[in-house]
């Protein structure tokens, strides 16, 4: 039906990381449909009217953009999200703690910060006292102790 333009405006969307596109386990295995959809030498110039489109890399910015688009949906979906525990501060706390676990790489950790953060709206709307900070705070450890004063002065400060 598509072929024959009865569903206009349809469209597919597949996604997935570069070896579900170009591994031999992945769309290169099935050859009739990578030629249709395989990649076009990258030239710098993404190109958004090809059948497959390669997104740019999540950095910090873009994951803290995000956050602030997903309360919005959030508010309107649900109800008003407390901006006192879910503040900027907290985003930004949350999104190094997130991605600390990957050694601070952002690229591949959206959608599992998404869904926590998901999670701490829900959490929030649902309990007064949850404090979500509490989770994602700075804690100094005994590797801390090398620390110069005003650097763990600086850690200390409470959000």
């Amino acid at each position: 039906m598509i072929d024959r333009n009865e569903l206009s405006n349809c469209f597919f969307l597949f996604a997935g990381t570069p070896a579900f596109f170009d591994s031999a386990k992945g769309i290169r295995s099935l050859p009739p449909l990578y030629d249709r959809i395989g990649m076009i030498a990258d030239d710098g110039f993404s190109n958004p009217m090809q059948t497959q489109i390669v997104l740019l890399k999540f950095d910090v910015k873009k994951l803290e953009v995000v956050s602030r688009r997903v309360i919005e949906i959030y508010t309107e979906a649900y109800s008003e999200v407390d901006k006192t525990r879910v503040s900027i501060r907290f985003t930004r706390a949350m999104i190094e703690r997130v991605t600390g676990r990957f050694g601070g790489r952002v690229d591949v950790v959206p959608r599992l910060y998404l869904r926590e953060f998901v999670d701490v709206l829900d959490k929030c709307a649902l309990y007064d006292p949850y404090n979500p900070m509490d989770k994602y705070a700075f804690v100094p450890t005994e590797n801390d102790l090398s620390l110069k004063v005003e650097e763990k002065a600086v850690m200390e400060v409470s959000w």
